[in-house]
């Protein structure tokens, strides 16, 4: 369908003799030229990376026939270093095409970035020999492969912390399937005669579905998909993405002047994912470490897939309550409900927590996991930052935790950028206020951001968390566990701007932050300072009350923490 059998190499292919000589082995990390790759992988690397793509991609988006594929490592690779395409006159069942070529270079990419943990020369060079060939514009037709091409490109966008792309190339995969009838029942049965070709398309369009939320979701963008246009009749696997839909419409767009979501929508919401999670067959429920059913040896794959349903479950439910932590007065006024929003955030902690501790899970993927982290920082910054004597003490141990998990961050990794983007602002109008440390013989130490850190009496102590452990006049009027910060003296309200001139946009281009991002220690020392400067409310109400912040200061305060949500 537009996409002949292959009859050209690759412009990235490498030449060798009709006579192929047996590769020597070498170690793939030791390659950084693309031809040189090719020339010494045997079909065995070419395989287990492949299967690296099947366990870590591939077993949660199954779009693809990745054991077919991993099948023919050692055709492809005839026909990449011969620079000529193998067809059934040479035993072959199918020929060997371009777009298998292409998609198996996206897939061994794929592995080599997620055993080094970011992108290398070797994956960046395989990825751009693919792009220059994929959804071109004046194809007269598309086929299902070069959207299970696009779909593989954009997963391998997001594993090399390029989101955006991600999002943008989701979004052309999309607008394949909508051009090949794939959203319709009737065009879907028109064009795949077979069911299992049917069934095969049928998990393509939904996969694409799941992404395009899942990357709108994770750079605030829209959908390039919309509901209404989609079949009601059509086969529906995935119900998560419905609810996603459902989420994205009901939450304020940007520049509301309330960032509220209806009630009966809060709970319609918070029905609907209930009733999803009661739906996750019982072999893939989370065995929580917390009530002592996880045990100590998991199969490894159904462990990760475990743990991302029951976080994207709790990620959901913070996306719908998070709103009732926006002001002091939203909090008194919804106690309850902010308490569960506090939970659930330190129940996602809870649960990475214990993954980073049992497993490589969690550093394999990082950018899939991290993603629930910001998460979860953020509602405990908006509690704590908005009611210091309620949630201060209660959320200080999840806190650490959490914090601790932030050192393995890579410092150039766009999760490290969007988390410093979000607290660099703050801490200049924090040290504005004059907040210092206390040093270990009582002498005034350095300012907020500077200071040497100490350790509290009561440090490592645990608190629990809860709204049964609702903290005591004893508890509240504690000093920090992270510094022991002498009584603040505010600045004049007009003097120094929350945001300073480097930080009044809500959107900070890359080239900035690239320069700026100091390493993940000074980082989480930053962290600390912030969470106890902002939990100082609680010991010193006179002068961190209501209107501590101007209303612009606490807006823009908000933004910053809801965009890690």
């Amino acid at each position: 369908m537009g996409i002949p059998t292959y009859e050209s190499p690759p412009p990235s292919g490498a030449q060798s003799s009709s006579e192929e000589p047996e590769p020597v082995p070498r170690p793939s990390g030791l390659f950084t030229n693309e031809a040189e790759f090719w020339l010494h992988c045997t079909p065995a690397e070419v395989a287990r990376l492949i299967s690296v793509f099947e366990e870590e991609v591939e077993s949660v988006y199954p779009f693809i026939d990745v054991v077919e594929l991993s099948s023919r490592a050692e055709q492809i690779l005839h026909v990449m270093r011969n620079r000529r395409p193998l067809d059934m006159a040479e035993g072959l069942e199918l020929p060997v095409t371009l777009r298998d070529i292409e998609m198996t270079k996206i897939a061994v990419a794929t592995g080599l970035v997620i055993e080094g943990h970011g992108k290398t020369e070797l994956s960046t060079a395989m990825a751009e020999s693919v792009e220059r060939q994929v959804s071109r514009i004046s194809s007269p037709e598309v086929e299902l492969k070069e959207i299970q091409l696009l779909t593989m490109l954009s997963i391998y966008y997001f594993h090399c912390d390029e989101d955006l792309l991600a999002w943008r190339t989701i979004g052309i995969a999309a607008r394949e399937a909508l051009e090949m009838g794939l959203h319709r029942r009737k065009s879907l049965f028109d064009n795949f005669k077979d069911t299992g070709s049917r069934r095969l398309a049928t998990r393509v369009f939904w996969c694409v579905y799941v992404l395009d939320r899942r990357w709108s979701f994770g750079t605030s963008l829209s959908f390039a998909l919309a509901d209404r246009d989609i079949d009601p009749n059509l086969p529906e696997p995935a119900r998560y993405a419905r609810l996603c839909s459902k989420l994205w419409e009901a939450i304020p767009p940007f520049g509301s002047q309330s960032q509220a979501i209806p009630e009966d929508a809060v709970q319609a919401l918070d029905l609907r994912t209930q009733d999803w999670l009661e739906s996750i067959p019982s072999h893939l429920r989370l065995r929580h470490p917390r009530l002592g059913l996880a045990a100590r040896s998991q199969p490894r794959l159904l462990q990760r897939l475990r743990a991302l349903l029951y976080l994207r479950g709790n990620h959901t439910r913070i996306s719908i309550y998070q709103h009732f932590l926006l002001s002091a007065s939203s909090i008194m006024a919804n106690l309850q409900r902010a308490w569960l929003v506090v939970n659930i955030a330190q129940d996602s902690v809870e649960v990475l927590v214990h993954l980073n501790a049992t497993t490589d899970i969690y550093s394999r993927q990082q950018n899939a996991f991290n993603y629930f982290l910001l998460s979860a920082l953020a509602v405990i910054f908006l509690s704590v930052c908005h009611a210091p004597n309620i949630f201060t003490e209660p959320c200080r141990k999840c806190f650490l935790d959490a914090v601790e998990l932030v050192r393995g961050f890579s410092r150039h990794s766009a999760v490290s950028r969007r988390l410093w983007k979000s607290i660099r602002g703050l801490l200049p109008r924090l040290k504005s206020l004059g907040i210092q440390s206390t040093s270990a013989d009582g002498s005034q130490g350095g300012e907020l951001g500077v200071v040497q850190q100490q350790t509290s009496p009561v440090a490592g102590s645990t608190v629990a968390c809860g709204p049964n452990n609702m903290p005591t006049a004893e508890t509240m009027g504690s000093g920090s566990d992270f510094r022991e910060l002498s009584h603040p003296v505010r600045a004049d309200s007009g003097a120094v701007a929350l945001w300073d001139t480097r930080t009044s946009s809500d959107m900070i281009a890359d080239t900035d932050l690239n320069g700026s991002v100091p390493d993940m220690f000074q980082i989480r020392n930053d962290l600390l300072d912030l969470f106890d400067a902002l939990g100082q409310g609680q010991s010193f109400p006179g002068e961190f009350g209501t209107n501590f912040y101007s209303p612009g200061e606490t807006d823009a305060f908000n933004r910053r923490l809801q965009g890690l949500i």
